[in-house]
């Protein structure tokens, strides 16, 4: 009898449904619309991100059931679909790729191989605050109880979906100024992180995509100012309410989009303007909630806070 259910119970965790409960979002990929996809995608990340937020300890387990591996219909709509194109490469083992809908909007995929980690381990605050009151003098570091280091696959999936969950249902904030994460999954190996695309390439692009911004071959004074109030307001909420720091922060990892800016910021309404920037490549971030520090094992738990944040949101 004990071996009757001792294998009952390893038989029930083989076929244990990964990629969280719901329809599958990437079968028929061929005749989906962005509205058709979204939703289900949608719910899958705002469930995961509930369970994270009750059972933070639970990250490992929870990881692996929401983000879907080894799915056939991912197989075939991202490698070998012919509305698939590979953008750019990441270093010698990662690509960028990109998937047609049917309504003309497409899909990011970022592809790395990357070996999955996890390290859960309980913090004394006293060795926290030791870090904590070097910058005391930019904001009021959260207090955190323990840390959750994970590789950049998994960062930046888990800090991809709280950045647009905490964002998205803010009172504080309504900005469009970073790229959405859409899913993450796994497929022969190889880890992929699912986005929006920005239009218009990264920021050191800007005057080859905008070349009506240009005065002498300088970008017009204005819209400096408006790409820094988009990036800033943006880094502010996120430092003051989740001790969030980039920790890779440069052009490279800022993305423009045709998509028109407008926003709102503690109660003031943000310029507007003809184009987005969107923060991006959340792999090496660290983000508090709930006395909980996420972030990468290769940056560690410390972080560069700049005065230039609070400086910027004190401009008029």
């Amino acid at each position: 009898m004990n071996k009757t259910r001792k294998y009952n119970k390893k038989r029930n965790n083989k076929t244990k449904r990964k990629g969280g409960n719901g329809s599958n979002p990437y079968a028929n990929m061929d005749t989906k619309t962005l509205d058709d996809v979204l939703p289900i995608l949608e719910r899958k990340k705002n469930s995961m991100v509930s369970s994270l937020l009750e059972s933070p300890k639970s990250v490992k387990s929870l990881f692996k059931f929401y983000i879907t591996e080894d799915n056939p219909s991912i197989q075939k709509f991202v490698f070998t679909n012919k509305k698939s194109k590979e953008l750019s490469t990441i270093g010698s083992k990662g690509s960028v790729h990109t998937h047609t809908l049917t309504d003309g909007n497409k899909l990011v995929f970022k592809i790395s191989y990357e070996k999955l980690k996890f390290i859960i381990k309980m913090i004394k605050n006293k060795k926290y605050n030791r870090y904590a009151s070097k910058i005391l003098d930019c904001y009021t570091p959260l207090p955190v109880d323990f840390i959750i280091g994970t590789s950049e696959f998994i960062n930046e999936t888990i800090i991809g979906f709280f950045l647009d969950y905490f964002i998205s249902t803010s009172n504080i904030i309504q900005t469009t100024s970073y790229v959405k994460q859409y899913d993450a999954f796994i497929i022969n190996k190889k880890s992929c992180n699912v986005m929006e695309l920005a239009d218009k390439g990264d920021l050191s692009d800007f005057s080859k995509k905008f070349p009506e911004f240009l005065v002498n071959n300088t970008l017009n004074e204005t819209v400096v100012i408006h790409i820094f109030i988009q990036l800033f307001s943006l880094l502010h909420f996120l430092q003051t309410n989740f001790n969030y720091t980039h920790n890779d922060l440069k052009a490279d990892n800022i993305f423009v989009s045709s998509q028109p800016f407008s926003g709102m910021y503690q109660n003031t309404t943000l310029p507007s303007s003809p184009f987005t920037v969107k923060l991006a490549d959340y792999g090496k971030n660290a983000f508090t909630i709930n006395g909980v520090k996420y972030f990468t094992i290769h940056t560690g738990a410390k972080g560069f806070v700049s005065k230039v944040y609070s400086n910027m949101h004190k401009t008029n």
